[in-house]
């Protein structure tokens, strides 16, 4: 995060994907199952947002420090990333509805936050 690189709500959402399908016995199937998630999940987002890249989401490269400042100029860590993270926490919830993970320790969604 704050390199500009993949959005830290794709990455968050990615390692989270990852722990559900490693319950399986057959480790190859859990690994194909994990990376077939994690695709889904990304196509997804792209088809939402155009990307999965930070800079292209923002339109500034926030890994550098010109970026950095036009990012907090124009306020879009406080307007853009809460939706990201909005959107991101909405599809996740949405796929893990559909696999086999335990979700009994998941936090509840906030409800102060704007989809």
């Amino acid at each position: 995060m704050g390199q500009g690189l993949v959005c830290g709500a794709v990455s968050g959402s990615l390692l989270i994907l990852g722990l559900g399908p490693g319950r399986n016995d057959d480790e190859s199937r859990a690994r194909a199952e994990t990376v077939e998630m994690a695709r889904e999940f990304s196509h997804r987002f792209v088809n939402d947002h155009g990307s999965i890249i930070c800079k292209e989401l923002l339109g500034v490269d926030v890994g550098t420090e010109d970026g950095h400042r036009q990012a907090v100029a124009r306020g879009l860590f406080e307007s853009a990333c809460p939706r990201f993270v909005a959107k991101a926490a909405a599809l996740l919830e949405m796929m893990l509805a559909g696999s086999a993970v335990d979700q009994s320790s998941a936090p509840e969604p906030r409800a102060d936050v704007v989809a």
